[in-house]
C-alpha cells in the first residue's frame, strides 16, 4: 500500500498548477505530503472536513473549497482518508470588493447626483417658473 500511496501522491503533485498535496488518516495524522503543505496541515484538513459535515443537513462529508487571491485548496474525504490539494487559482478577485469599500462607493454615488437627475431637476424648475409667470 505504501508504494501505491506514494505513486498516487506523486501523480497528483505532478499535475499542472498543483502546489501541494497532503493526505490524512481519520485522526488527522499525516500519511503523505508533497509540495507546499507541511505535515501539520493534515490535521487542519481533517478538521475542516469534520466541521463541514456538521453544516450538512444529512451529515454527509463535504468537499471543502478554500480560495485565496493566489491559490485554491480542495479538500475531500474518500475511502477513510482526507486529501487536500493546493493549486494555482484561476479565479481573480478583481470584481470583489470588501463590504466597507462597497458601502463607501454607494455613499459617494448617492451624494453626487447624476447628470440626468441634475438636468431633469433644472428642466422641472424652468417649467415651474414658466407656469408662474403671467401670460403676455
Amino acid at each position: 500500500m505504501e508504494a501505491a500511496l506514494q505513486q498516487q501522491m506523486d501523480a497528483v503533485a505532478g499535475e499542472a498548477g498543483v502546489q501541494g498535496v497532503v493526505m490524512a488518516d481519520p485522526l488527522g495524522l499525516c500519511m503523505a505530503v508533497r509540495g507546499t503543505f507541511m505535515p501539520e496541515s493534515s490535521g487542519h484538513a481533517q478538521a475542516l472536513i469534520d466541521l463541514g459535515s456538521k453544516l450538512s443537513e444529512d451529515g454527509e462529508l463535504p468537499i471543502v473549497h478554500v480560495q485565496t487571491n493566489k491559490s485554491e485548496i480542495l479538500i475531500a474525504h474518500a475511502d477513510g482518508y482526507t486529501t487536500a490539494v493546493q493549486r494555482t487559482s484561476n479565479f481573480t478577485h478583481q470584481s470583489w470588493r470588501p463590504p466597507q469599500q462597497h458601502q463607501q462607493e454607494h455613499e459617494q454615488e448617492v451624494a453626487q447626483p447624476r447628470e440626468e437627475t441634475s438636468t431633469t431637476a433644472q428642466t422641472t424648475q424652468q417649467q415651474q417658473l414658466q407656469q408662474q409667470q403671467p401670460a403676455q
